[in-house]
Formats: structure tokens, C-alpha cells, sequence
């Protein structure tokens, strides 16, 4: 039998290489996102700034193990959403993520 899960959900680590200095450092947290079908994923252009920010704000739902300066964990809200994805470095880690997470689910099929 198949379950059709008409609004599925998934949650992956994303790792993200921050500009540090004369090169990057690494760090990472866990996001949620919606999983869209084939025709919705179609719709957005991933290579320009304004389709991938439009990808983003239809997918990530929230997000988890992020921390301010201090330490302090940051809960998941659309305003700390927002700053995230405003992040060129992060926004590609997202978008990196999600299509991965696809490319191992059909590898496993």
C-alpha cells in the first residue's frame, strides 16, 4: 500500500561554509522543509537571487541549533526565517540541503 502524503515535511542538517578571514569556517544546523511536487519545485529558478529566496520562503519551515553571538539558542520564527535566508552563504547551504536530501531518497529507491 502507498500513503500519499499530499503536504510531506522533512528535516536534514544543512552545513554552511561562512566568509571567516582569508577563507571560510564551517557550521551547521537542522531545517524543516516542505516538500514540493514536481510541477511547484518547476515553477522557481534556483540560479537567480529572486527565485531562490521564493524557493525558500515556499519551503523552509523552520529551523533549529541556531545560536546569536552570546550562545543563546534562537528560537524559529518567520523574522529569524527571514535574516537567515538573507544570508547568500546560508541560502545556498539551504537550497544545497534540500536538493540533497532528494538526491539520497532516490538512491536508496
Amino acid at each position: 500500500m502507498f500513503n500519499v502524503d499530499l503536504k510531506p515535511t522533512f528535516t536534514c542538517p544543512v552545513i554552511v561554509s561562512i566568509p571567516s578571514g582569508d577563507g571560510v569556517i564551517q557550521q551547521s544546523f537542522r531545517a524543516k522543509f516542505a516538500a514540493l511536487d514536481i510541477p511547484d519545485f518547476s515553477g522557481f529558478d534556483l540560479a537567480s537571487p529572486v527565485g531562490a529566496q521564493g524557493f525558500l520562503e515556499r519551503t523552509l519551515l523552520s529551523v533549529s541549533d541556531v545560536v546569536d553571538e552570546e550562545g543563546n539558542a534562537l528560537p524559529s520564527s518567520p523574522q529569524l526565517l527571514g535574516r537567515i535566508v538573507e544570508l547568500p552563504w546560508a541560502r545556498t547551504a539551504l537550497i544545497r540541503a534540500y536538493l540533497s536530501a532528494f538526491t539520497r531518497a532516490a538512491q536508496g529507491n
